[in-house]
């Protein structure tokens, strides 16, 4: 049986064809891993980037928070200058009417002298 050659070469081919097939498998079988892990390195890129654009976001979105708080805060120094600056105005003029009454009152007590 072992001696005939055309079963020799049919167990060759045999053999090889159990080797092309496990080559064949090897191949798929890398590739099907190749695809898995590009499809896993295009997940984490998307994920990157989702994760870049909520950064953004969230940054664009507290320096929007900090500009108004500070414009908040202005608003606030502005109103209180004004507050300061009427009540020095209302200051002024009271002291400019006391002033006026007492130099009307040192007017009386001149002419009364005189």
């Amino acid at each position: 049986c072992q001696s005939s050659p055309d079963l020799r070469d049919l167990a060759a081919k045999l053999e090889q064809a159990y080797v092309n097939k496990e080559r064949a498998a090897q191949v798929a079988e890398k590739n099907v891993k190749l695809k898995e892990e590009e499809v896993t390195r295009a997940r984490a890129q998307e994920e990157i980037i989702e994760e870049k654009a909520y950064l953004d976001d969230f940054e664009k979105k507290e320096l929007l928070d900090d500009q108004l708080s500070k414009l908040r805060y202005q608003r606030q120094l502005d109103e209180q200058l004004q507050i300061t600056e009427q009540e020095r105005g209302k200051v002024f003029t009271k002291f400019i009417i006391d002033k006026e009454q007492i130099d009307e009152v040192v007017r009386k007590i001149r002419r009364e002298t005189e």
